[in-house]
């Protein structure tokens, strides 16, 4: 999943792939705003690999509610695995 698929407000479809291919940046992955924004988490972590630094779990409803682990509908328990 190439950074052309990601949200970053501000840069170009061009300067996206440039920082792909051209640059080590590292990533954290909100894997409950990727799931609302309708990204696979478990793609974007297997995707950017070991440029993922930090993993940010959290748990909520499709709509933006947030809930407590194992309660609402992003994959957590994916993620974890």
């Amino acid at each position: 999943m190439p950074l052309s698929g990601l949200s970053i407000p501000t840069v170009t479809e061009e300067e996206k792939k440039e920082l792909e291919e051209k640059t080590d940046i590292r990533f954290e992955i909100d894997t409950y705003w990727s799931y609302v924004a309708g990204k696979d988490s478990v793609e974007l972590l297997k995707y950017f690999g070991k440029r993922v630094d930090i993993v940010h779990l959290k748990d909520g409803d499709p709509n933006g509610k947030g809930v407590s682990l194992g309660l609402g509908s992003a994959p957590v328990k994916e993620v974890r695995e």
